[in-house]
């Protein structure tokens, strides 16, 4: 019986699919199902998961056409949706390879869950991990196009339902260096996705000023300025409850709520067998 659901999202990743998928197959055992979502790929990455298919049991993928309207969020929603285990793992992408650790940090979180009297969603590594039932009460992803994922911590946040693991990253990007206009992009939609989301611009403004470099805060108010007025011709969602739409909130959550594996433990009282999971020592 399937435990836990490994949920992926994949677009046109055709380069990078098959060595990332192998690096979480080749790490799970029955206990493990990997589902992948492809939001409507015109490269060879359906021939891919097709062969890849034929040799893992535990994958099953599901192909969705190209839409205008469906967004990155949307993808990772039927990922949760289309989930059979207990337990998700999320945010995972293939143009990344993972390594086993993948597997401690699941099992950790389940030990986690089972002594812990609420229910909480994990990140470590840069990999999140909840239960299927938290997830979906809580809304699941929205869709937006980027951000997604900062979108459904502050809503964990939101019911005092999440914890920051501070530990090793537990992948390598295997994916092209994108270029500055690219990242630059990638930071407008991201600011676009919150503002659709309900957070404040006003918050945003006041935490860049804050920062000690004059160039960089500029950057972030000008590209947020932009955003905003473009966010605002968009669909809009509810913001999140408890104060958490704005980012001095949602900041000084995370940084009180992070906490190596050994302070975890001291903090909630139980022991956890955290495998090869390590705290990082430059985080």
């Amino acid at each position: 019986m399937v435990t836990y659901s490994i949920a992926i999202c994949n677009y046109n990743m055709g380069e990078t699919i098959e060595e990332s998928l192998r690096s979480i197959l080749n790490a799970v055992d029955d206990r493990f199902e990997v589902v992948v979502v492809d939001g409507g790929s015109t490269d060879d990455s359906i021939d891919i998961l097709r062969k890849i298919n034929q040799e893992y049991e535990c994958l099953r993928f599901i192909s969705l056409p190209q839409s205008k309207t469906r967004k990155l969020g949307r993808d990772r929603d039927i990922s949760i949706r289309y989930s059979n285990g207990k337990y998700v793992l999320l945010h995972i992408d293939c143009d990344d390879k993972y390594d086993e650790r993948i597997v401690d940090l699941a099992e950790a979180y389940k030990q986690m869950d089972e002594k812990i009297d609420f229910r909480f969603g994990l990140t470590g590594g840069h990999v999140t991990i909840a239960r299927r039932d938290f997830l979906l009460d809580i809304g699941s992803y929205r869709n937006i196009s980027a951000a997604e994922d900062l979108d459904l911590w502050r809503r964990m946040m939101a019911v005092d339902g999440y914890i920051n693991l501070k530990c090793e990253v537990l992948y390598n990007k295997i994916g092209y260096n994108k270029s500055y206009a690219e990242l630059l992009k990638r930071i407008l939609d991201m600011r676009v996705s919150e503002f659709q989301t309900g957070m404040s611009y006003r918050s945003f403004v006041r935490t860049r000023i804050s920062e000690k470099t004059i160039y960089k805060t500029l950057i972030a108010i000008a590209i947020a300025t932009i955003a905003y007025p473009i966010a605002m011709t968009k669909p809009s969602f509810k913001k999140p409850s408890g104060g958490f739409h704005r980012y001095e909130k949602y900041m000084r959550y995370r940084s009180k709520h992070t906490r190596a594996p050994e302070e975890i433990e001291k903090k909630y009282n139980i022991d956890i067998d955290w495998g090869n999971i390590k705290e990082d020592s430059q985080d």
